[in-house]
This record gives structure tokens, sequence and C-alpha cells, in this order.
């Protein structure tokens, strides 16, 4: 075993470039780790965007943290990726140990074990997800997870790759800021600008048009709730990125579907919205019923953090999902591809209060308990000591 120095070790993370606009978990998951990491215990190196400013706050008395100016603009592009590549294959690495935080590919995996194959520096890898077909080829699988360490984020993904013989697997969640994410009162001037009433019991949809294939169950189950008129003082909100030219088309359609079916005024578009906390302390419900997750990471960090504003949670039987729910301790459930089922868990959370107030109590202290990132970095400091004293 080598000798503790008393020179910092140096940590290379390597990453989608590290700049606003917080969009991506996997830059977010760097930044927290890098900023939430024992003082005078190492030298980080995160991959920033030139010309580009940088306004995050990072600690400013933090000399350990810096920000190498390496890519050309904030999209990791084919040229961002021939970067990150070049950067690798330079003489000198300047650093003890890499982590890597992106979905592992076949070619990428390659060309990272062959420059590290006879090198010192020690890697980890945090995959956030791994798609259906890499379990399928276990050897192809074993290439592309190419750390001494692999960090997973959620039990489904671990309990899958230690099955099929993967080895030195660790479960470490995606953590959250709770000093950023907890419970507050309804913002007045949000409400005002949303529309919202005070006696609307609000929804939210936090996921995207296309890709989850979640938006017409969603609808579906709002035309089922308004037959009943108590129920229509709901509002929905779809928070949804328009990632591409299927997600515009599909949102236009949607649209056309609420204004036939006289829903329109109950449904508040927001493509883009900062203050998110604001958001998920202004809806009283989460609800993210999708029929698939693929190229979706495990655990979807805005189901976390409306769960620290003590918010209930409906999520599909997709197993990731149910990890979230607890068996209906965190969360409820309900069926795929089917809007009954999800009306009837919505009018549930709903009218019934005690069991409405038993859901967000517990799911803010799951929250707590397994999704804070300072008690979720302590877990990387104890694998980065392990790796580079190995």
């Amino acid at each position: 075993m080598k000798k503790q120095s008393k020179l910092k070790n140096r940590i290379l993370f390597y990453t989608r470039p590290i700049v606003p606009p917080w969009d991506e978990a996997s830059k977010n998951l760097a930044f927290d780790i890098a900023n939430n990491l024992s003082k005078n215990k190492f030298k980080i190196n995160l991959l920033g965007v030139k010309k580009v400013s940088f306004n995050e706050k990072i600690h400013r008395n933090n000399s350990d943290l810096r920000i190498e100016r390496l890519y050309k603009s904030p999209d990791l592009n084919l040229i961002n990726k021939l970067i990150l590549i070049k950067r690798l294959y330079r003489l000198r690495l300047r650093a003890d140990l890499i982590h890597f935080l992106f979905t592992p590919r076949p070619l990428t995996s390659w060309l990272i074990r062959t420059r590290l194959r006879f090198s010192k520096t020690r890697t980890i890898q945090t995959v956030a997800t791994l798609n259906k077909k890499n379990y399928q080829n276990i050897k192809k699988l074993k290439k592309i997870l190419f750390s001494d360490i692999i960090v997973v984020q959620s039990k489904n993904t671990l309990d899958k790759l230690t099955k099929i013989g993967i080895k030195k697997v660790k479960l470490i969640y995606p953590g959250i800021n709770l000093k950023k994410y907890f419970p507050t009162p309804k913002d007045s001037a949000l409400m005002k600008k949303l529309k919202i009433k005070n006696k609307d019991f609000v929804l939210l949809y936090t996921g995207e048009y296309t890709r989850l294939k979640a938006i017409d169950d969603i609808l579906q189950a709002l035309k089922i709730l308004n037959q009943d008129q108590k129920n229509q003082n709901l509002k929905l909100i779809l928070a949804c990125r328009i990632k591409s030219k299927k997600d515009a088309a599909k949102k236009q359609e949607v649209i056309t579907w609420l204004k036939n079916q006289k829903l329109y005024s109950q449904v508040v578009f927001l493509d883009t919205f900062e203050e998110m906390v604001k958001l998920y302390n202004l809806s009283d419900l989460n609800i993210f019923p999708v029929r698939e997750m693929t190229g979706k990471f495990d655990i979807p960090l805005t189901l976390i953090e409306s769960m620290a504003c003590k918010k209930p949670i409906i999520v599909s039987k997709l197993k990731n999902l149910k990890e979230l729910t607890g068996k209906n301790k965190y969360g409820l459930l309900c069926k795929i591809k089917n809007p009954k089922d999800l009306a009837q868990k919505i009018e549930l959370l709903k009218n019934d209060n005690k069991l409405y107030d038993r859901l967000a109590s517990n799911s803010f202290s799951f929250v707590k308990d397994y999704f804070n990132i300072k008690k979720n970095v302590k877990e990387y400091e104890k694998v980065y000591q392990k790796l580079i004293f190995k």
C-alpha cells in the first residue's frame, strides 16, 4: 500500500462541459461533488468552456478547485468530444485519479482503456444508467465498464450488474443540495403569473414531450378526472423542455387536443424555468407516469428535488422508479400505460389528506437520509482514498 503523502491528491473530473445552464445531471453532480469535498484533501480539476463566464458560486476561498477551460462550446458535440479525447491523450495527465461522469459508449471506453492501460492513474466511473442492450452482451458490457470502481445510482442497476458478475460495483445515490431544495409556502407572485388560485390542486410533470411517452396518458387522466365536477380545480403544469422538432410538434398537438377538449385553461406550459424550487413548492403533486426510461438516468433528480420540498410523487411501475416509492411509503405507483389508474391515484391523494401528509413527510425524510449531497460526497471521498492509496 502507498504511504499517504502530505501533498494533495489530484483528481480530474471527466465530464460534459461544466457550465450553466444546469440542465444535465452528470455535470451538476460533478460540480456538486467538487464543491462539497473536504477542503485541503484534494486538488480538483473541472472541465469548463473557453470564453464563457462561470457565474455559479464556487468556493472562492478554495484554491484547490479549478475550472480548466477546455471546451469550445457548452454542448458535447463532435468537436468537443475530440477535444476531450485529446485531453486524455496528453503526455502528462496531471491526475492521480480520474472520475468519469457520463454514460459510457463502446468507442470512448476503448479509447480510455487503451490510454490508461499502463498508467498508474486510478479511475472511477459513475454510471447513471445503462440501456437494456448493454445487459444482453456481458462481454461487451465488461469492456464498457472499464474503471477500477463502478458507482451506480440505483439498487436496481447494482443488482443487475452483481447478478451478471460485474465486480467492484458500489451504490451511491445522486445527491442534491438540501439548503436549496426545502419546503416553503407557495410563491404568490408565481401563482399570479401562472394564473393559479389558492383553491387549485396543482399537478407537475417535469419530463419530456416525446421520449418518455407519458404525455398522452397524463392528458387522458386529466380528461377522466374532469368528468367529476369536484376535480375541475385541477391545474397541470407541463415543465418540459423542447429538445427536438418532435417535441415542438408534440407540444402543438397537445395544445390542439386540449382546446378541442375544452381543457386548455387547466394547463400551464413552461418550456424552461430556472427557479425550480419555487415550482416544486407551488405544486401539490409531482407525477411521472412514463412508459419507458431509455436514455434517462435511473433516478430522475426532479423527483428527488420535489420530494425534498415535501411533495408526494406518483410514478409508473418501472423498476428504477419503484425504488423511490418504498412500497407506497414515499409515493404511489401507477400502472404503465393506464390513464384510468393514474387518475385514481391522483384523486386519492387529492382527497385523502392523511395519506397525502404521511407520504409528504416520509418522502422528505427519505431524501434527507439517502440523497443529501454532503453525506453522499463522503462516500465518494472514501472511494477516492481507497483507490489513490491502494
